[in-house]
């Protein structure tokens, strides 16, 4: 070919191989649970101990989500750990238990 330029004719890919393996759930993740008490307060609660996790709340899930820590103590009782905060009407709140 004199002049290839914007031309795909001879060009190739010989051999190419690929693969991909799918990553299973990991075992070790805490499930929380979220409840909301008789006075307007979410009760959420996570096994423990859960090592390496820690609690984020955000109030937007649309990209890109800022998480922030939640930096209330949460109390430990029964093998879980729990923690009270206020319900509040005018924002929406997501949780998530994320491993450091």
């Amino acid at each position: 070919m004199a002049d290839s330029t914007g031309k795909g004719q001879g060009l190739a890919i010989d051999n190419l191989s690929f693969a991909a393996t799918a990553l299973g759930t990991p075992t070790n993740t805490p499930v929380m649970n979220i409840q909301v008490s008789s006075a307007h307060q979410l009760v959420l609660s996570w096994p423990s101990p859960s090592p390496g996790f820690q609690l984020y709340v955000a109030t937007n899930l649309a990209p890109p989500v800022a998480w922030s820590l939640v930096t209330n103590p949460a109390a430990g009782s029964n093998g879980a750990f729990y923690l009270t905060l206020p319900a509040t009407n005018a924002t929406a709140q997501f949780f998530r238990l994320m491993a450091q």
